[in-house]
């Protein structure tokens, strides 16, 4: 629904919006996940390739929470199959050459993330960084399982 606005922002917003939602709960993940938020999030970076640095910031940061099961450092596995059968380390790889230390340090971690090279203590530290970069907090107006509806 509103995820297919023709407005990158409002798309931009509704992806915040359930990315702060799925980080409350474990099971709000996976219904994010069986909704199809995959695909959306790969949607956004995709979209975000033309964009300003913040907005390809924002994308890898809910591709990158959205990995992290519980922030306990541990990689969902499934999520990392689709998004490297969906080609998103090619298109992090094309967004490399930017002048953003910020957008560059989040593409290396993102990358890392997909390949398997990572740490469990390295996947915390990701987390941590992005948890303390939220723009907003849960959308406290809806029962959270009803927002995910209203958005995907």
């Amino acid at each position: 629904k509103h995820k297919d606005s023709p407005i990158r922002e409002a798309r931009d917003e509704i992806a915040n919006i359930v990315r702060n939602i799925f980080m409350e709960d474990d099971d709000y993940r996976d219904q994010f996940v069986e909704k199809g938020g995959v695909s959306f999030f790969i949607k956004q970076l995709n979209a975000a390739g033309d964009s300003e640095p913040e907005a390809q910031v924002d994308a890898i940061h809910s591709l990158t929470l959205l990995m992290d099961v519980d922030g306990a450092g541990e990689i969902n596995e499934d999520i990392v199959d689709q998004l490297n059968k969906a080609g998103v380390d090619a298109k992090l790889q094309g967004m490399e050459d930017t002048k953003s230390v910020y957008l560059k340090e989040a593409i290396k971690d993102l990358r890392k993330m997909l390949s398997g090279k990572t740490t469990d203590e390295e996947v915390k530290r990701c987390s941590k960084l992005w948890k303390k970069h939220q723009i907003c907090s849960p959308c406290e107006h809806f029962a959270p399982v009803a927002a995910l509806s209203l958005f995907l």
